[in-house]
């Protein structure tokens, strides 16, 4: 299940034009952080709404309703 979500997060930042030190960046994290989490994945619900905030994206709109409670 994380991994459909961590591969809509890329995309998404792909279609913005960003790079992952854009994103790195923009939401507080080291690169090798980041890395892990587009390609291996299981971040922490903070972690996620950072991210969907770095993509200046909707949370309820990108993560799944069981996520957020």
């Amino acid at each position: 299940m994380m991994k459909p979500l961590l591969e809509q997060l890329k995309k998404r930042r792909l279609a913005l034009g960003l790079k992952q030190k854009d994103m790195l960046l923009r939401i507080g994290v080291s690169r090798q952080q980041y890395q892990h989490l587009e390609s291996k994945g299981n971040p922490r619900l903070n972690t996620l709404e950072l991210i969907v905030k770095g993509l200046k994206s909707d949370r309820r709109a990108m993560l799944p309703h069981n996520i957020l409670g």
